[in-house]
């Protein structure tokens, strides 16, 4: 039986785009609602969202550590929902597909531990520390080592473009039938 089989694909295909989308959700909230509106203006005027997130991280760390772990969570789900899909449609062109998905959603993994880091940072350091350290590297640590994850999390988009196509090619998309009979394809 090919990894990930019947059941773990079918469960992940469903749980994966939902634990994904509630992280999202999750992430919203945390950096919405916990900052006063002053501090949130400020926020959105930044450059780029670390500034803000570190403050709703100071502000909440409880809140902001389940948004980022339900985010990965969401992640770790997709792998297997997005092999199993591919597997589904059967075709090289999903086959790349799927590759490049998985391989965006590791660097989604990089990205969340460059996170937890800098979130745990202000712990020791304070706000401001930290927030000066993380913007004046931001690029650097962001971005990985040789810009690897930035050129693999392309993978995300490039692949599920590819991946919809060989979908539609195939007919996959066409089928009106129940998700049961998608699983025992």
């Amino acid at each position: 039986m090919p990894f990930p089989g019947r059941l773990i694909g079918g469960v992940t295909l469903i749980l994966g785009p939902l634990v994904w989308l509630a992280g999202f959700v999750l992430r919203y909230l945390a950096t919405q609602t916990v900052l006063p509106p002053p501090q949130r203006e400020w926020a959105a005027r930044q450059e780029f969202a670390a500034p803000g997130q570190l403050a709703s991280y100071v502000a909440d760390p409880a809140l902001m550590t389940a948004a980022f772990a339900v985010f990965v969570a969401g992640a770790v789900l997709l792998f297997p929902a997005f092999v199993a899909f591919g597997q589904l449609v059967g075709t090289r062109l999903a086959f790349w597909g799927s590759t490049l998905v998985v391989v965006g959603l590791f660097a989604r993994l990089y990205f969340a531990g460059a996170d937890q880091t800098a979130f745990r940072l202000t712990e020791t350091l304070g706000l401001d520390t930290t927030t000066r350290a993380v913007m004046a590297g931001y690029v650097d640590i962001s971005y990985g080592p040789w810009l690897l994850p930035v050129a693999c999390s392309v993978g995300q988009y490039a692949g599920t473009l590819l991946l919809a196509v060989a979908a539609w090619r195939s007919g996959r998309l066409d089928r009106r039938a129940d998700a049961a009979s998608w699983l025992s394809v």
